[in-house]
């Protein structure tokens, strides 16, 4: 078992070291075969696939975002109800989102992204043993497949602390935003300069969902356990 995580993790390494320097769509695996030393089938011994491989060390890549939900989810329990720990998230996954744009859709919308909650879960066990699963909450919030349903739970969690079920304002707040997400997203992967633009880009998002936050609070006045006064 210790001996197959090792090979796993050298494969994971070797395709980690490659998407820090080139696009997705020039790896291959003769080049993380030769980078690992194994031969090219003894890849499939460890992964179903290339795309399976290459989801994993996006994972690696974005182990810092994972590590600052985690603690993000576990504070806001007991933090005061207000509008500020849900935008810091958004401001958080906008970062890594426009800076990284080709690797977030790959984790969310690739062609492997059906196993993206076990990969997470799984790439920080091999990497990060000594820190203990993920809290109940996150598991809850990785435990979906679809990018939608997550940013639903966010919702709930950041701005209710999980207690208001997701009635159809929420769903409805919830749509708007994780579309206006996807064409921002889309919007930075026909930017050749993205990385250049990633910081306006998340100027320009994280005010979108706070004009979205008052315009909910406007139709919804009693929906939030909070007033919306953003600066």
């Amino acid at each position: 078992m210790a001996k197959d995580i090792s090979t796993k993790k050298k494969y994971i390494d070797a395709a980690y070291s490659l998407i820090c320097q080139e696009e997705l769509d020039q790896i291959n695996i003769r080049k993380i075969a030769n980078l690992t030393g194994f031969s090219v089938g003894n890849l499939y011994r460890h992964f179903a696939s290339l795309d399976e491989l290459l989801l994993y060390a996006t994972a690696l890549y974005f182990r810092d975002y994972f590590i600052a939900t985690e603690e993000m989810c576990r504070t806001v329990q007991n933090a005061q109800a207000s509008i500020e720990p849900y935008l810091d998230y958004e401001r958080l996954f906008a970062h890594y989102s426009f800076y990284h744009p080709h690797l977030m859709y790959n984790l969310y919308f690739g062609t492997a992204s059906g196993r993206t909650s076990y990969i997470i879960e799984d790439c920080l066990r091999i990497y990060f043993p000594d820190t203990g699963n993920s809290s109940e909450i996150t598991q809850e919030i990785n435990s979906h497949q679809a990018l939608e349903e997550r940013y639903l739970d966010i919702l709930q969690l950041f701005l209710y602390r999980g207690s208001r079920p997701a009635d159809t304002p929420l769903i409805l707040l919830n749509v708007s935003i994780f579309y206006m997400y996807q064409g921002f997203l889309q919007e930075a992967l026909r930017d050749s300069q993205y990385a250049s633009h990633a910081e306006q880009r998340k100027a320009r998002y994280i005010s979108c969902v706070q004009n979205q936050l008052e315009l909910f609070a406007f139709r919804y006045p009693d929906h939030l356990p909070f007033s919306v006064h953003v600066n």
